[in-house]
C-alpha cells in the first residue's frame, strides 16, 4: 500500500488549522489521520496538532502488539479518547485555548480490512472499480437537517450554518466516534479529507478526479481544484491506495 497527502492554508485564511499524519506499522498495517481544528487561530492550530501528535504516539505504543485478534474499533476509539483527553486538559490549563477542539477521521488498514473512526465533518471515501462511496456521515447541523428532510443535500452545501459542528474532539471530557468497517481490496483507494475540499467537491467531482489521476498527482489535483474554486478554508487530503503502479512517497 502507498500513502500520499498534502495540506494547504487555502486562499483566504491567515493560518492552517488542519493537520494530518500517516504511518506504517511493523506488521504492515497502514494508518492515517486528518484533523480540522477550531477555536480561534491559536486554539484550532493547537487542537489539530495535539490530536495528530497524540494519535502518532498511540500507534507507536501499540503498533507492535496489533494482530488479527485485535479489536480494531475499540482500539481506534481508545486512540481518539486519548487525543480528546490531551486536548481537553490543555484547554483547561490555558485560558486562551478554552473551547478548542478538532474534527478527526482516523483510518487503519490491516489484512485487507479497513477500520474508520470519525468525529466531526472531515470525511472518508472509498473508490473501487471506478465508483466512489462516502463512508462517513458528518456530525453537523446541516447533516441533521438533511436527515430530517428539512433541507436537501444541495441546499446543505450553501447553508449559512454549514460550518456548525455537533460533535468535536477535545471540547468535553469524553467523545464518541462513529465506527465503520469494510473490506479493503486490491485496487481500492481510501480518500480522507477536511471540508476545505468536500465543501467544493461533491461525490461526482471527486469520482471524476479519481478516475483520471493516481497517487500524489491525484492529491495535488484535488487541492488545486479546491484552491481554484475559492480556497475559502484550509484544505487537507490523505490518500491510501493499493494500485500497483502508484509511486510511494
Amino acid at each position: 500500500m502507498n500513502i500520499f497527502g498534502r495540506t494547504d492554508i487555502g486562499a483566504v485564511r491567515s493560518s492552517n488549522q488542519d493537520a494530518y499524519i500517516s504511518g506504517i506499522l511493523p506488521n504492515g498495517a497502514v494508518w492515517t489521520a486528518v484533523c480540522d481544528g477550531m477555536g480561534g487561530a491559536n486554539g484550532g492550530n493547537v487542537a489539530s496538532l495535539t490530536a495528530v501528535d497524540s494519535i502518532s504516539s498511540s500507534f507507536e505504543e501499540v503498533g507492535a502488539s496489533i494482530s488479527a485478534e485485535t479489536d480494531f474499533p475499540a482500539l481506534l476509539q481508545q486512540i481518539l479518547n486519548t487525543a480528546n483527553q490531551r486536548i481537553f486538559e490543555k484547554a483547561s490549563e490555558t485560558p486562551e485555548l478554552a473551547g478548542m477542539g478538532t474534527t478527526a477521521v482516523l483510518a487503519l488498514i490491516f489484512q485487507n480490512r479497513c477500520y474508520i473512526a470519525h468525529v466531526g465533518d472531515s470525511r472518508a471515501y472509498l473508490f473501487r472499480e471506478g465508483k466512489l462511496r462516502r463512508l462517513t456521515e458528518d456530525h453537523s447541523l446541516v447533516q441533521e437537517l438533511v436527515r430530517l428532510g428539512e433541507i436537501t443535500p444541495e441546499q446543505a452545501r450553501t447553508h449559512p450554518r454549514r460550518n456548525v459542528i455537533t460533535r468535536v474532539v477535545g471540547v468535553a471530557p469524553a467523545v464518541e466516534a462513529d465506527l465503520t468497517m469494510l473490506d479493503f481490496l486490491p485496487g481500492d483507494v481510501l480518500l480522507t479529507c477536511t471540508d476545505g475540499l468536500s465543501g467544493y467537491a461533491d461525490d461526482e467531482i471527486l469520482a471524476d478526479f479519481m478516475r483520471k489521476y493516481k497517487g500524489q498527482d491525484l492529491v495535488d489535483h484535488l487541492l488545486d481544484f479546491a484552491l481554484e474554486a475559492g480556497g475559502a478554508d484550509n484544505i487537507t487530503v490523505s490518500l491510501v491506495e493499493t494500485r500497483s503502479n502508484a509511486t510511494e512517497v
